[in-house]
């Protein structure tokens, strides 16, 4: 996977539209090159950029919840609608 292939605002297409939607804003540095990504997934893009896209956030995700630092942080105490 390509991550400085996508634009800064990535917005693939899809008839399939879905609400609510999740916003990314990924910025990120390699080899000294700083890239953006913000994505406002309002479609479930089959796309397979975007699947890709979708996995990599989805296992950064699940590396920050599962890290013990994060863990041993106070519980938040919001409730988001």
């Amino acid at each position: 996977m390509d991550i400085f292939k996508y634009p800064t605002n990535y917005a693939p297409t899809s008839t399939i539209s879905i609400s609510p939607s999740l916003s990314y804003n990924f910025e990120f540095t390699m080899n000294s090159i700083t890239s953006k990504i913000n994505w406002k997934e309002n479609t479930n893009s089959e796309n397979r950029n975007a699947k890709k896209l979708r996995n990599l956030f989805e296992e950064i995700g699940e590396y920050i919840v599962e890290n013990k630092e994060v863990k041993s942080l106070p519980k938040d105490s919001r409730v988001f609608m």
